[in-house]
């Protein structure tokens, strides 16, 4: 019968913040649960569809907003699973920089979306 596999760890006393299914490893890497990852794209997408709809209820550009919201919303979904749904540990310093940080970066790719034509 073939043998079973096993993560090989470095440091087993090492405290770790994630459990992972698939063993211990030699990194503390953040997992997602389907909760968490469900929740992310519920707010990605429905920002990117609610937003430029909402803008042309409103007659307005629906460019620079989608950008804004878009960036925010997704960026602090993302926070917020890591740091309410898998960790437990709630709002603290840790959120808020992931959360902006999140949240830059990924309007900054909505922005490239939006202003190339991708979504018109």
């Amino acid at each position: 019968m073939a043998e079973l596999k096993t993560w090989q760890v470095k440091n087993k006393d090492m405290q770790r913040k994630y459990r992972s299914s698939a063993g211990v490893t030699d990194y503390d890497i953040p997992i997602f649960g389907y909760k968490s990852a469900f929740l992310i794209l519920i707010v990605t997408f429905g920002s990117l569809f609610l937003i430029p709809q909402a803008c042309e209820w409103m007659k307005i550009d629906y460019r620079l907003p989608t950008v804004l919201f878009g960036g925010l919303f997704s960026g602090f979904s993302v926070a917020f699973s890591q740091f309410f749904i898998e960790r437990k540990t709630g709002i603290c310093k840790s959120f808020w920089i992931v959360g902006l940080l999140l949240s830059v970066f990924i309007a900054f790719l909505i922005f490239l979306v939006v202003y190339t034509g991708i979504i018109a």
